[in-house]
């Protein structure tokens, strides 16, 4: 008898956190919550209590991302070796991370689109070929498609990064892992990752940051990992941006500038904290050249505040305001340019 009433508080206990997933999830906040950015003013509309935060950032020379990839190819091999962790009622691998993501970018006012590999080279070609590199991509396949990439710094996602791409990656050393469509995944070896990040400088280790890196980014985004297995020591890099926390050395937040393009490298294994910092950086448009310029915390209560960023609108300010703090339910960003 009494195992039968623990497997039914189990079973319920479960139920209601699928449940409670899923309302966060999956549901729709416009109308309970609203947005409104006119000039250097801030307006926030709440149905109920809710707290709100709005970060201004200059972004100097790196101009918004005009769409948003999530790359994920089924028929492409991966490596995500110990990175799995279980979620609820479902595993962490690299589909329900994208999909998940998906929804959260999405809460943020964030659109996005799932590529495959020859989607993606096709973006990367038209890209290249216009001049006009101002995409973000986010992988964490633990591999690139050898559609866009071979191992030479010529590659299309390089020559795509040069000239302004952003990559948003997580999950392993980046450029070390090459995947096919037949499913196989080939070992270029660690130091490729100088490909991308102009040194050989993530973190082999599983270690985690105890201590918060100074800037203020990590309260005014909420950013919420501290795993450091992969992570970028900053000091080996040339233009780059630390947040997060460090274990000393290495950061699990790092931006890096590659050309006029970035690359942002999320330390750690794949696990929920790091998926909602990704859907933060994301939607607040941060680079490697990213200046916190202010960062305002508030309330609201079933009605509209409005608050005015002391800001220079000449330069190119993004202004990003999301509500409910570590437990993000709804978020806008707006540049002012």
């Amino acid at each position: 008898m009494n195992d039968r009433r623990l497997l039914i508080a189990t079973a319920l206990i479960i139920a209601v956190i699928i449940a409670g997933e899923a309302y966060i999830y999956c549901n729709d906040w416009d109308d309970m919550y609203n947005v409104e950015v006119s000039g250097k003013d801030v307006s926030i509309r709440a149905d109920s209590s809710v707290i709100y935060d709005i970060v201004a950032i200059d972004n100097g020379s790196k101009v918004p991302s005009s769409r948003v990839v999530l790359y994920y190819d089924s028929d492409q091999g991966e490596k995500l070796d110990g990175t799995r962790h279980a979620t609820g009622g479902t595993y962490l691998s690299q589909e329900y991370y994208i999909s998940q993501l998906g929804i959260q970018l999405k809460n943020r006012g964030t659109a996005t689109e799932t590529m495959d590999a020859d989607r993606l080279r096709i973006m990367m070609e038209s890209a290249v070929s216009s001049g006009r590199c101002d995409q973000s991509v986010v992988m964490v396949s633990g591999a690139i498609p050898d559609t866009v990439y071979g191992g030479d710094g010529s590659d299309l996602i390089l020559r795509w990064l040069d000239m302004g791409g952003r990559i948003y990656w997580a999950g392993g050393m980046i450029g070390q892992y090459v995947s096919s469509s037949d499913g196989t995944v080939k070992d270029l070896g660690s130091d490729r990752q100088s490909l991308f990040l102009d040194a050989v400088c993530q973190n082999p280790e599983t270690t985690y940051g105890l201590s918060e890196i100074e800037g203020g980014w990590r309260a005014s985004l909420c950013l919420a990992g501290n795993g450091t297995r992969y992570a970028v020591d900053p000091t080996m890099t040339g233009s780059s941006l630390a947040m997060g926390y460090t274990d000393g050395r290495y950061s699990s937040v790092c931006l890096v500038g590659h050309g006029s393009g970035t690359v942002c490298i999320l330390g750690g294994v794949l696990s929920n904290d790091q998926r909602y910092d990704m859907a933060q950086i994301v939607s607040a448009g941060v680079t490697d050249e990213s200046v916190l310029v202010e960062h305002i915390h508030g309330s609201v209560t079933r009605s509209t505040v409005t608050e005015t960023i002391a800001v220079d609108s000449s330069k190119n300010i993004m202004v990003y305001t999301y509500l409910g703090g570590y437990f993000t339910v709804y978020g806008r960003s707006a540049s002012l340019r």
